[in-house]
């Protein structure tokens, strides 16, 4: 059942089986699809569309998703864009991302943004960094420098 659990949450949207169904006090968000945002409990604007987008998002804010799950494993990560199917799939608290495309950034850190099938799909360490294409840094390696900070990336 839709809206099952809301206390005093208001201005949400659910439709769709069990539809942002462990929402108690979370305000203005819009899930449309069978489990959509099914765990979140205190979470604030969020969209998700398709079937288990943003399903264990609990306490995140300002997330939008649509595609079959969709920012599905995130937790209280905010603030990030996944579009397509599995897009931005295993971020759990990453914040500020944006993902376009299938599988891309699937796995994820902060301020990245990947555009194109699996793009950035590796990533599990890098942050702020930018993917455009398909496969666009699928798998990145770090190798350290002479000076601390400074680092090589080898796309694979």
């Amino acid at each position: 059942m839709a809206l099952a659990s809301l206390t005093s949450g208001s201005d949400n949207t659910a439709i769709g089986f069990d539809a942002l169904f462990s929402n108690t006090t979370g305000d203005l968000n819009t899930a449309s699809g069978n489990l959509a945002l099914f765990s979140n409990t205190r979470g604030v604007s969020n969209t998700a569309t398709g079937q288990q987008t943003l399903y264990s998002n609990i306490t995140g804010n300002h997330n939008t998703a649509a595609g079959f799950m969709a920012l599905a494993v995130n937790t209280g990560g905010s603030s990030n864009t996944a579009i397509g199917v599995d897009a931005l799939n295993q971020n759990s608290t990453g914040n500020a991302n944006t993902a376009s495309g299938s599988d891309a950034l699937g796995n994820n850190r902060n301020g990245n943004t990947a555009d194109g099938f699996a793009a950035l799909s590796s990533n599990s360490t890098g942050g702020f960094d930018t993917a455009i294409g398909s496969f666009a840094l699928g798998s990145i390696f770090l190798f350290p420098m002479v000076s601390p900070g400074d680092c090589r990336i080898l796309n694979l």
